[in-house]
């Protein structure tokens, strides 16, 4: 009986020790003809399927920066998202960065996802579950969409 308890123990102890720590895969989407608009908004636009949150993010910035060191980080029911940009010469027109994260690996907790590029203040958005979505078990984590409209103004 003992061995039998220990076999099982042993079966169920290499699946939670190799559980996938959260990782991130970074895209910048490269863009032609957004120069020159200075009424550029932030927009952060999370998805959330099961463990894995993609998150499209638009930072009007200065032509010419390019993110670098891209980075999250997962803190008090909050993904924390960011990057440095790298400088921009002086009198340089307004531009548009839009780039993806791709956390997969993430905790079943509720996340708020937060995106700060550079300096600037975090943006911070709410998640609800898709409206879309018929969900194929009790799990809250199938899928979620940002609780605002991110097209509204």
């Amino acid at each position: 009986m003992k061995k039998f308890i220990l076999i099982s123990f042993a079966a169920i102890l290499p699946v939670a020790a190799f559980a996938a720590d959260p990782s991130l895969n970074f895209h910048v989407v490269p863009l032609e003809g957004f120069s020159g608009n200075s009424q550029f908004e932030h927009r952060v636009i999370p998805y959330r399927f099961f463990d894995t949150m993609t998150v499209v993010v638009e930072d009007p910035d200065h032509c010419g920066q390019k993110p670098i060191n891209a980075r999250f980080a997962i803190e008090n029911g909050k993904l924390t998202l960011g990057y440095d940009l790298t400088p921009f010469k002086p009198g340089a027109e307004s531009c548009l960065i839009v780039s993806q994260f791709d956390i997969t690996g993430l905790p079943h907790e509720s996340l708020d996802v937060a995106f700060a590029g550079g300096d600037e203040p975090y943006t911070v958005v709410k998640l609800k579950k898709c409206e879309f979505y018929q969900p194929i078990s009790s799990d809250i984590y199938e899928c979620l969409a940002p609780a605002k409209d991110p097209n509204a103004k």
